[in-house]
């Protein structure tokens, strides 16, 4: 049955329905990378692993078979891979205990970002130069703030501007949140979007505004701006929230174009004139306005101010009664670098940092597959209710990493969850196992001598598989949706 969803869902890849699916591809490559895989090759040596194929999730999957079958994802089965997401969070949404759903459905942010990833060779399709000189593609990602989920995301080339492709990315990330928690929120009129000011285009903001959202969004300074600044008399500006040193005040300015409502929120923090840069480049004296910034440079002027502006719609403006003050405002759009964690999670805990084919299709699959490995590497640690960083897993355990990038121990005596038992236990490291080739590029770590105790197995009675459906977000359910065994990671024998 999941299976049969799964190709629905994605669409087919193959003339006939026999050997690996297109999940099974992806869910491949996301485990690969959690296995510490940077590269296709990586599924040849994780082939070769006995442990690692006592826990595999799917069959066994050659690289060459996997770089082939990828080439084949057009974008229908793109598309899919996103309905295919927007089911599993839906799922495990209705898994959650009421008060995780009440929190979730509370307030709604879609948080929109890209970075880039260098690539090198003249070879590669759909990567240009960025501004850095770096040739790289440019992941372009749309996320769910609360629940820390990818919704969209899309494999651009260094030089392309997201601001025109920002209205769509908006509509398909609105689009992976369960529907029932899009109304509740949007009900108490907290459905918003938050983005940097590379983002800053009336497009976004009229999308916004026809989905039902509010935005908020950083802008660059210019004369205009510049202008709205110092009109904001002395007595309007209030202490940040959770920021010392910074200032926050209100202009009813709005950029021509931009929907009814809109106005700009300015936040200034005090300079010294000797710890401003003599270069030109540096980043803080954009920040400056240029009148000051002469001022301190020739020695006449002690301080200046390095200002920031936001242009929104929240409707706070002058209205001391509303829950939501100017204040809170600023407060919550700093927070947008929440978006950055899921970047870091597909780069570190998972290898986006790569793009390992030269074929466009390949690397926007490698992408996807390092998105929900990046997701379910942090959110396997986290309780459905936690929203506190999560504790190291003990070595030994599938899912720990040894701070070697190429160091990843498995043990082949219980699966995840201790439903399951082998023969022995003993622990499994890629760059030096005898099952597997060693890696020239692999440092020893110190952890190589001495790996800990194994983690004890799970009494039949207590595991999640025997027992009431306990809510997870990892990899299991990433294998379960994509119509494979959901039973602790092990493929079937039957």
């Amino acid at each position: 049955m999941w299976l049969a969803r799964s190709t629905a869902g994605i669409g087919s890849i193959k003339k006939r329905a026999r050997g690996v699916s297109a999940g099974e591809i992806l869910v491949g490559l996301a485990q690969s990378q959690l296995l510490g895989g940077d590269a296709l090759v990586a599924l040849d040596r994780q082939r070769q692993d006995v442990a690692a194929a006592e826990l595999s999730a799917v069959p066994g999957i050659a690289s060459t078979t996997a770089g082939s079958l990828a080439r084949r994802f057009g974008a229908e089965q793109v598309n899919g891979i996103e309905a295919a997401t927007a089911e599993l969070v839906g799922q495990a949404f209705e898994l959650f205990a009421p008060q995780r759903r009440a929190a979730l459905s509370g307030r709604v942010t879609i948080d929109m970002d890209s970075t880039d990833v260098e690539v090198y060779g003249s070879c590669k399709q759909g990567v240009a130069y960025n501004y850095a000189g770096q040739r790289s593609g440019r992941p372009h990602l749309a996320t769910w703030a609360e629940a820390a989920v990818t919704t969209a995301a899309e494999l651009l080339a260094g030089n392309d501007d997201v601001r025109p492709r920002a209205a769509s990315m908006l509509r398909r990330g609105l689009a992976g949140i369960p529907a029932p928690v899009r109304a509740a929120a949007a009900a108490n009129d907290r459905l918003r979007v938050r983005a940097d000011a590379g983002y800053f285009t009336a497009d976004l903001a009229i999308a916004a505004v026809e989905q039902g959202c509010d935005f908020a969004v950083a802008a660059k300074g210019n004369t205009a701006m510049w202008r709205a600044y110092a009109s904001i008399a002395d007595e309007a500006w209030a202490d940040a929230i959770g920021m010392p040193g910074a200032q926050v005040a209100a202009v009813d300015y709005a950029p021509a174009g931009w929907p009814d409502g809109t106005y700009t929120i300015v936040r200034r923090v005090r300079v010294e004139a000797e710890t401003i840069s003599a270069d030109p480049r540096s980043r803080r004296r954009r920040t400056i306005d240029p009148e000051q910034l002469a001022l301190a440079l020739a020695g006449t002027a002690t301080h200046a101010y390095a200002v920031s502006f936001i242009v929104t719609n929240i409707p706070t403006h002058n209205d001391e009664a509303n829950d939501d003050p100017v204040l809170d405002v600023e407060a919550w759009l700093r927070r947008r670098t929440d978006i950055e964690d899921r970047i870091r999670e597909a780069k570190h805990g998972a290898a986006l940092r790569h793009l390992p084919s030269r074929h466009h299709g390949v690397n926007t699959v490698w992408m996807w597959a390092a998105l929900l490995a990046g997701t379910s590497r942090s959110s396997s640690k986290r309780s459905p209710g936690s929203t506190t960083t999560p504790a190291p897993t003990p070595p030994g355990s599938a899912t720990n990493c040894s701070a070697s990038p190429h160091a990843w121990y498995v043990t082949a005596a219980t699966s995840p969850c201790g439903c399951h038992q082998a023969s022995n236990s003993y622990p499994r490291c890629w760059s030096g196992s005898e099952n597997s080739p060693p890696r020239p590029d692999a440092a020893p770590h110190p952890s190589d001598q001495d790996l800990g105790e194994p983690p004890p197995a799970t009494s039949p009675g207590n595991s999640p598989c025997a027992g009431s459906p306990t809510p997870q977000t990892g990899l299991p359910q990433l294998v379960g949706r994509f119509g494979l065994d959901r039973q602790c990671f092990r493929r079937s024998r039957a």
